[in-house]
């Protein structure tokens, strides 16, 4: 779709101070490690791949090249190559050739991609075909991308935070019930965790404060963190259904310790 506009460009050195980012740009994370890499390389060997930029009146947007030029106003650089792009685009097709140009950067994660496939469809109505010609994935992996860019942020932030790989991100996305999802990520996050020794832990009694200044207490006779996610989810699943019958909670409250004491003691 952009292949044109880059013919004959020629790289220039622009001020640092007149090059600014794109609000728009889908990367939301980065790696520090691997910015610690650019970093070192730019320090040592300067800068051999030149950014992409658009004009805006005075100054130069960036469509690709936001890690480069924060690794070069931290080492005290001035200035930065550049190559810009040589045609008038409307505010819709720079914004859909940042999208592109980034989504095909292999250090991009797998949830960004997410976003800039959903992005596209929902705001621009690209379809899963087109989504694949302009971007280079199959189908397969479109249709992958877009169910897990329909996850809510919570997971999306677990996904991240504790780096979920992208198989593991798609069985989630399959699951509609919440309850059903959250133990599976519960599980995947144990796996992640493995070296986490507090895992193995166990206690007779753990108590968790709510909201409102109420607590509710969880306790058994060998109690891991699993068993207490578990008990909890159980009260949740059981005071909705209740709920729905109308029993209020000094009833509910009854109804568990009748339950615990056939389960000989343990709540």
């Amino acid at each position: 779709m952009f292949q044109s506009l880059f013919l004959d460009a020629k790289v220039t050195s622009e001020p640092l101070s007149i090059i600014i980012e794109d609000p728009n740009q889908p990367r939301k994370s980065r790696d520090p490690l691997e910015f610690g890499k650019l970093k070192e390389s730019l320090a040592k060997h300067g800068q051999l791949d030149p950014a992409k930029v658009i004009g805006l009146g005075n100054q130069l947007q960036l469509i690709e090249g936001h890690g480069r030029r924060q690794a070069l106003l931290e080492l005290g650089k001035t200035h930065m190559d550049v190559i810009r792009v040589n045609a008038d685009l409307s505010d819709t097709e720079r914004l859909i050739f940042a999208l592109v140009t980034n989504y095909r950067r292999s250090d991009l994660h797998f949830l960004d991609r997410a976003a800039v496939c959903a992005d596209l469809q929902q705001k621009h109505l690209w379809t899963q075909t087109r989504l694949a010609q302009e971007t280079g994935d199959d189908l397969t992996t479109i249709n992958k991308l877009l169910a897990i860019a329909g996850e809510d942020d919570e997971v999306k932030h677990a996904i991240r935070t504790h780096h979920i790989g992208f198989v593991k991100a798609y069985e989630l996305s399959k699951i509609s019930d919440a309850e059903e999802k959250q133990r599976l990520l519960q599980r995947f996050l144990g796996v992640t965790h493995t070296t986490n020794t507090l895992a193995s832990v166990t206690v007779r009694r753990v108590t968790c404060p709510l909201g409102s200044g109420i607590t509710v207490a969880v306790s058994g006779k060998k109690l891991s963190m699993e068993d207490f996610l578990l008990s909890l989810e159980f009260v949740l699943k059981e005071a909705r259904k209740y709920k729905t019958k109308g029993m209020d909670v000094t009833t509910l409250g009854k109804l568990f310790q009748d339950q615990a004491k056939k389960m000989g003691g343990q709540s």
